[in-house]
């Protein structure tokens, strides 16, 4: 097998772009005859390959099909045309041990041995060039780093080398790799700084450093290659603004904008008094509209507006007008793309667009007169959508409400918050009638003052405002991708795959252990609706709702209209956040230039570029919001070691538990070693493990009181023990 793939690629390789006819394959006997000759015989052993995943993968009709995934040959009229370069772009993750795994949107990671890295890191944008194949998993090597996905990174000093040098460990990334940091001041070991590569590289002996726990001064040290970086800045780890630093570094944010892109305020007001001129927008200045936010919120990104015209209700959404003050690749707007959306991140923000913009001319602020873009839709009395339009439009803000204060508005009589209040319950039952799924997780709200500290943590109200900005700007987004999909316009479209098929055996297999009498048929959202309501009330119901969870598919954005299967809608975009989502923004433009009956701006390969890299930072955002929360309650923590809280267990892996305490609600981990001598979790299956200590196993859900025993701030993590197991 490896031989046939080998002879294969090199034949490939050789035609440097050139098509090669199938034929030629089989006179190499690297496909059997019919291989060679059917288009139809190759065609059928790809669907196996991808519908199965069976030995059949492993035939040569089955590696064409492999290298046909990851973008290096297309097949047409019998013949393979082969990429040239024969190269794979792909991103790099880095496991704790070293590997490397080169993921893309194909089907199967490539492996990529620790010594094959090339000296990419985690994250890294890199080429891969595939050197064999064992097993039905592909090796390569890491030819380039296209991108790398920071420069900067916090290291923690491990020693001095000399007076110039010192030993230094990449503690944010999986592997913490050794790196040499080239500076002449001296630094206690332990002291976290903030490095930068220097792009050179310098090989040092490690030896000793291994000598065992009494050492051996005989033991003979080995090399390794490894690069050199520059200090940034020491990081005061006690200090709350260090987990800024840190975030910054860790998931590469840029913290400030280079004055050069930020727009000079008489600039905007030009542009802001050339839009206010403009005839062909609609004047709604006239129309009583208000934002709905939190209360420490500065960036105000839409606003709502009622009417009531004879039996028909009218809802109007507006959304502050980025894309007439940032022309299309500007420096600015290309910055704005590098950084895909705002990074919220509890006391502070890193946001997409510069303050003057973000805080100012696009931010809907109250007693002001703003451009916006409007989404006008009419119902009737039951809530059913009679028409609906989009423009730009001018309004004026008239009252800015927080979430709490909205709240006491929907019950006063005459308030047009009532009034939408009343529309939005019966749009709301209608989509779960059609297909939305609501999950039952309490989320956590962390209040924290202004030096970054936690002054208090509960779980979030849901408050009935909440509900009422969420149905408002479904609502604007729905309508928006039906009139991109129907008129043809491409665009971006938020896509959620329905759960994969693997989820309905996961929910049974719940269902029967814990003793459910009943089981689910199908993965429509009938049947996974009924079962979160049905669950309601019972011990379980909140592990339940994390497992279904964990089970979705991700959701992205692609320039195809595939529906969103969570939302339960056929057309679903993001319309209405273009100050914090560059996603949005994008869709803004294609809407005012058909509008305009102008070209469009983007086409549909760009649109694609687009909605990979925007999916891609979106989960970065994610990432970086959550080890935000996790870093500033570490802190908050701290104070409390050695205290009993109760839990349950959230899910778990061979070196231990992961659970969520109760109150307050945060996650935490229990290490195997502290219930298990060989410090390895027992797995019985995917809900139970063996506790070796208590002499029984658990179950996801069960209930636990554990001990905080630690709060380390250098890997993120909250440690428990466990205490007692409650029946």
């Amino acid at each position: 097998m490896q031989k046939q793939f080998q002879n294969l690629v090199a034949i490939l390789k050789k035609a440097r772009g050139n098509p090669v006819p199938l034929s030629v394959l089989s006179s190499s006997r690297i496909l059997t005859s019919a291989e060679g000759k059917s288009p139809q015989r190759l065609d059928q052993r790809r669907n196996q390959r991808r519908n199965k995943r069976d030995s059949s993968s492993k035939a040569p009709g089955g590696i064409l099909a492999d290298l046909e995934s990851y973008g290096l040959i297309t097949i047409k009229n019998n013949q393979i045309y082969p990429k040239y370069p024969f190269l794979i772009d792909a991103r790099l993750s880095v496991a704790p041990n070293g590997l490397g795994f080169g993921m893309g949107s194909f089907e199967k990671d490539i492996l990529v041995p620790p010594g094959k890295r090339g000296g990419a890191n985690h994250r890294d944008k890199v080429l891969i060039e595939i050197l064999d194949i064992a097993r039905d998993r592909y090796e390569g090597k890491v030819v380039s780093i296209v991108e790398p996905f920071t420069t900067n990174f916090l290291s923690r000093v491990k020693s001095s080398l000399d007076n110039s040098n010192h030993l230094i460990n990449l503690i944010d990334l999986p592997d913490a790799p050794s790196g040499v940091l080239k500076n002449p001041g001296k630094f206690t070991p332990g002291t976290y700084l903030i490095v930068e590569e220097t792009g050179e590289s310098r090989e040092i002996a490690l030896g000793s450093e291994h000598a065992g726990k009494h050492g051996n001064k005989y033991q003979r040290p080995y090399y390794r290659e490894c690069q050199v970086y520059r200090l940034i800045s020491e990081v005061p780890e006690k200090e709350s603004s260090s987990d800024h630093m840190r975030i910054a570094a860790k998931f590469n944010i840029p913290i400030s904008f280079e004055s050069e892109i930020v727009p000079r305020k008489r600039d905007m007001n030009k542009l802001e008094k050339s839009g206010m001129k403009d005839s062909k927008r609609v004047n709604l200045k006239k129309l009583y509209a208000c934002t709905i936010d939190g209360a420490d919120s500065k960036d105000f990104d839409d606003a709502v507006s009622y009417e009531k015209k004879g039996d028909q209700h009218i809802l109007y959404v507006h959304i502050a007008d980025v894309s007439h003050y940032i022309p299309k690749d500007t420096p600015l707007d290309l910055e704005a793309y590098k950084r895909g959306n705002s990074y919220y991140l509890k006391n502070s923000v890193f946001p997409m667009l510069p303050p003057i913009l973000s805080e100012d001319f696009c931010s809907l602020r109250p007693k002001t007169k703003r451009l916006s873009f409007t989404c006008e839709m009419r119902y009737d009395q039951n809530g059913e959508l009679l028409d609906y339009k989009l423009y730009k439009s001018i309004i004026y803000l008239g009252k800015r409400f927080t979430y709490e204060d909205a709240e006491k508005h929907i019950d006063k009589p005459g308030s047009p918050l009532k009034d939408i209040w009343e529309l939005v319950k019966k749009l709301h039952t209608k989509r779960v009638a059609a297909g939305k799924i609501e999950l039952n997780i309490r989320e956590t709200n962390i209040i924290v003052d202004a030096h970054g500290r936690i002054t208090e943590m509960s779980d979030k109200a849901r408050l009935r405002s909440h509900r009422l900005v969420e149905e408002c700007m479904l609502s604007a987004n729905i309508c928006t991708a039906h009139f991109l999909r129907k008129n043809k316009i491409p665009g971006i479209f938020r896509v959620h795959d329905p759960m994969p098929a693997s989820g309905l055996d996961k929910i049974n297999a719940f269902l029967k252990l814990y003793g459910f009498n009943f089981q689910i048929k199908s993965l429509h959202f009938e049947e996974v609706q009924k079962t979160i309501k049905r669950l309601e009330g019972s011990e379980v119901e909140e592990v339940f709702n994390y497992i279904l969870l964990r089970s979705f598919a991700q959701a992205a954005y692609k320039n195809v209209p595939l529906g969103h299967w969570g939302l339960g809608f056929s057309d679903y975009t993001h319309f209405t956040s273009p100050i914090r989502r560059f996603s949005d923004l994008v869709v803004h433009r294609q809407l005012h230039a058909y509008l305009n009956n102008d070209e469009l701006p983007y086409n549909k390969k760009q649109l694609e570029a687009i909605g990979a890299e925007t999916s891609r930072l979106e989960r970065v955002a994610m990432d970086a919001e959550k080890t935000m929360i996790r870093l500033i309650s570490l802190r908050y923590f701290r104070e409390k070691i050695g205290q009993t809280f109760s839990a349950f267990l959230s899910g778990f892996n061979p070196s231990g538990l992961f659970i969520q305490v109760q109150s307050p609600r945060i996650d935490g981990f229990i290490a195997a070693s502290t219930f298990d001598r060989k410090g390895e979790v027992a797995i019985i299956d995917d809900f139970t493990v063996k506790i070796p200590k208590f002499s029984r196993s658990i179950n996801l859900g069960q209930k636990l009181t554990v001990k905080l025993t630690g709060a380390d701030w250098e890997k993120i993590q909250l440690s428990f023990e466990i205490i007692n197991i409650l029946k």
